[in-house]
């Protein structure tokens, strides 16, 4: 990997929270970056539990707001006020950048014009950024803003008229996930529109969309050379591609791929840290479920123990189908 690349973590709703960010950063080092999945101010001015929890200092383990891994917390509110609200709050626990969520395509989500139905209306995203930036300043809330998009939400075209929008404003960093709302997360990448939305950028931009290989990230860096000059594409963000194979950031860092016995510590320390934060194995078993969906990726015989692993209804059941997922391969 190039020199000056910064390599971040997705958030992922329910799959990277803080059990799983600190694992990985002790056991697979590489990434510059974590963003938090997504926490949402209600209309009575708090976060959940499991939120509040997700961002407190004190659960962030070789990661913090202001070193090195950073931690940055990921916002969804449409709403300015609440956007502000949440700023202050995680301003107050140390956190010096905030992103905002302007790609999640869920359909709950952008029924309410959240997420990714943030795109829906230019119009009302620049009055949005206007009050966002008018308030930051007004109440001297020291945070920079940070937004994660995608290339629109009906057709790529969109992306013209967002990229306007998002140049007027002293975003700190833009992370485009290459597809739109619609897509979801089926279908290629559009990085011919990435590409294209570099030509009328000025702030430093991340892309995000299905880099499962250390060539994967080669190949978009090299694809959009040619459209930006002024080299402000300098990120990389990484999702499922982490949860297929946690050694990921290591290798395009250049360092070895993950062992057996790495990865094999890695689960168990996962499923031991879900065990003490979800109130048992019951809870943490799901959540290892929904880990293996991605994981299996790395053994041949990867589809036919996930079966065993799905089908396990106690930790003694769930542990005997991962070591001979171990010892098979």
């Amino acid at each position: 990997m190039r020199e000056g690349i910064q390599l971040e973590m997705a958030p992922m709703e329910g799959l990277t929270g803080y059990v799983f960010r600190n694992a990985l950063a002790k056991d697979f080092p590489g990434a510059d970056v974590y963003y938090t999945p997504f926490l949402v101010v209600n209309q009575h001015h708090t976060f959940k539990r499991r939120e509040r929890r997700d961002v407190d200092p004190c659960n962030q383990i070789g990661l913090s707001a202001t070193g090195k891994p950073r931690l940055v917390p990921q916002l969804m509110a449409s709403d300015p006020d609440l956007f502000l609200w949440g700023c202050q709050y995680l301003s107050d626990l140390g956190y010096e950048e905030v992103n905002l969520n302007a790609g999640c395509p869920s359909p709950t989500v952008t029924a309410k014009r959240k997420g990714c139905g943030m795109l829906e209306d230019t119009l009302k995203l620049n009055r949005f950024f206007d009050r966002v930036f008018e308030g930051l300043e007004r109440q001297r809330i020291p945070v920079r803003i940070s937004v994660k998009t995608r290339l629109g939400m009906e057709d790529a075209g969109e992306m013209e008229d967002l990229m306007r929008v998002y140049t007027t404003y002293p975003i700190a960093r833009l992370m485009i996930h290459a597809r739109v709302g619609r897509a979801a997360y089926s279908g290629m990448p559009d990085q011919d529109s990435f590409c294209k939305a570099l030509e009328k950028n000025n702030l430093p931009v991340s892309y995000n969309g299905d880099i499962l290989t250390p060539e994967d990230g080669e190949k978009i860096l090299v694809r959009a050379e040619g459209h930006d000059p002024q080299r402000h594409f300098n990120g990389l963000m990484l999702g499922r591609g982490v949860l297929r194979d946690p050694a990921l950031f290591r290798k395009m860092r250049g360092g070895p791929p993950a062992d057996r016995a790495e990865l094999e510590n890695f689960v168990g320390e996962l499923f031991e840290g879900y065990a003490q934060v979800m109130d048992g194995y019951g809870n943490a078993l799901h959540r290892m479920k929904e880990l293996w969906s991605y994981l299996t990726a790395h053994f041949s015989e990867g589809d036919r123990y996930l079966k065993k692993i799905r089908k396990s209804r106690r930790r003694e059941d769930y542990e005997q189908a991962v070591r001979e997922l171990f010892r098979v391969g």
